[in-house]
């Protein structure tokens, strides 16, 4: 299930904008709001509203959940080298129109584990990729890359708990490339640790912005021989 999601430096947002699935402690219709089998310290919302003046960024909020989305699904297989991200960032201030868009997402899996996975990027190249797994309710890092403009270089590290041998994470890191997530590189590549985030994400995060009839995952038809 979705617990946060936050946007920095996209279209017309341009301070962190946060959607949080996490209820208030009012217990108030409880049954019907908050969604079962959730733990005292974690209950989340069955759905939110986002609401707001015209024009004031709603819409970008979404389009900033498909952007993440999309990213995640296609920055390894769709994209080429030198292919443009499509990120636009806030561009009626000087100082955000150098700075990267910058993602973010908390959820659970079906297995119960909560993950906090995030990137940063311009549309010419991923400036930081983070991905923090709770297995056991304990923060785990298992992998952090960053851009270090100085040395135009990528600095990376890979937790204990990031399950891959030297040989196999230095091919992962050697075939991402600049304008492409590390996660989805290491899926095509056969990482088996990796795909319960790529999965949910890539299957479960199901947006529909403005524009767009139906998401190719989402389906209202029932299935095969259910009436």
């Amino acid at each position: 299930m979705l617990i946060e999601f936050s946007v920095t430096n996209f279209r017309s947002i341009r301070t962190q904008q946060k959607l949080s699935m996490v209820a208030s402690p009012d217990v108030a219709h409880l049954q019907r709001n908050v969604s079962p089998g959730q733990t005292k310290e974690l209950r989340l919302l069955r759905s939110a509203v986002i609401y707001g003046a015209n024009a004031a960024g709603k819409s970008n909020v979404l389009r900033a959940v498909e952007t993440f989305r999309q990213m995640v699904q296609n920055s390894a297989t769709s994209f080429q080298e030198g292919h443009a991200i499509p990120v636009t960032p806030f561009l009626f201030a000087q100082a955000s129109c150098a700075e990267p868009s910058e993602f973010e997402i908390i959820f659970t899996t079906d297995e119960g584990v909560r993950y906090h996975y995030g990137w940063a990027a311009s549309s010419g190249r991923v400036f930081k990729e983070w991905l923090v797994a709770y297995p056991h309710g304990r923060a785990q890092r298992w992998f952090e890359r960053e851009y270090d403009a100085e040395s135009k270089t990528q600095r990376w590290w890979f937790g204990p708990n990031f399950s891959a041998e030297r040989a196999e994470r230095k091919v992962w890191q050697e075939f991402t490339r600049d304008n492409a997530l590390f996660l989805s590189t290491a899926i095509q590549l056969n990482n088996v640790q990796l795909r319960p985030i790529f999965n949910w994400i890539t299957q479960k995060l199901i947006v529909l912005v403005p524009g767009v009839d139906m998401n190719p995952f989402l389906s209202l038809e029932p299935p095969a021989g259910r009436g």
